[in-house]
């Protein structure tokens, strides 16, 4: 276990304790993974527990309380497996690819007991991925702000009716709400940070079931943050961690050489 001043990264080799396991989506359309390259699933001994995005061949972006059974306890077995809508693994499948987790990095003031704020986790890659036009390509944060807009997530999900896990990639679009309307309309009692923002999908059918974050908020081929958390009132918003306020954190945390 190593700590710096400004980082705080573990080697995985912890063995898996308790937690929370994956915030998933459900109530969206099958999509193929050559619309959306920069998907993946984060896995732990095969078993999907998050989503994440694709930043760089050495890195993919998603949640720290996806990756964290504590503040400073990280989930041991992460894999993340990429270039496939069907999270039912074959081996055989050319297109297909599982890498092991090597690092887990996480915000410094990622906090789970005050309101999960700074909710942003990096994993570093064992070995490069290869990158395959429509199949692993890497998102990328925007050089702006973008909220105005209606983006859409990205990922597998069980739906809460049935308790069906979905095979297959799954798409829907969302409304996205700046933290301080948020707050006033929908969570009076919870303190927003200005890096915590939400979202409605713009059909009911649509939503987030219950769990742990990770999915991407895309606006094309732009990641705007990766969904933290969820309420039990379905009526309520969905939380998710702006990549835009966190884009100095992480242009510095993927360009760490780390042995």
């Amino acid at each position: 276990m190593m700590f710096l001043w400004w980082i705080t990264y573990f080697s995985i080799s912890i063995t898996v304790v308790y937690g929370n396991f994956a915030r998933k989506i459900y109530g969206g359309k099958d999509v193929h993974i050559d619309k959306f390259p920069f998907q993946v699933s984060v896995q732990i001994r095969n078993y999907h527990i998050c989503g994440g995005a694709i930043i760089s061949n050495n890195h993919v972006l998603t949640a720290a309380n996806c990756v964290l059974a504590e503040r400073d306890v990280v989930y041991g077995n992460i894999q993340v497996l990429s270039g496939t809508r069907d999270i039912m693994y074959e081996p055989s499948t050319h297109d297909k690819k599982i890498i092991q987790v090597s690092h887990v990095i996480f915000h410094m003031m990622y906090d789970p007991l005050n309101n999960w704020i700074n909710d942003i986790a990096i994993l570093k890659l064992e070995s490069p991925m290869t990158f395959t036009r429509a199949l692993r390509e890497p998102a990328r944060v925007p050089p702006r702000n973008t909220l105005g807009r209606i983006y859409h997530v990205t990922g597998w999900g069980v739906d809460p009716v049935t308790l069906d896990l979905s095979r297959y990639l799954q798409r829907f679009e969302v409304n996205s709400i700046h933290p301080g309307i948020c707050k006033l309309r929908y969570y009076k009692e919870t303190d927003l940070s200005s890096t915590q923002y939400c979202f409605i999908p713009t059909l009911p059918t649509s939503g987030v079931s219950q769990g742990a974050g990770g999915s991407p908020v895309m606006y094309g081929r732009q990641i705007l943050g990766v969904i933290s958390l969820d309420s039990l009132d379905v009526n309520q918003p969905a939380i998710y961690t702006d990549a835009f306020g966190h884009k100095s954190w992480i242009e510095k945390m993927t360009a760490r050489i780390i042995i």
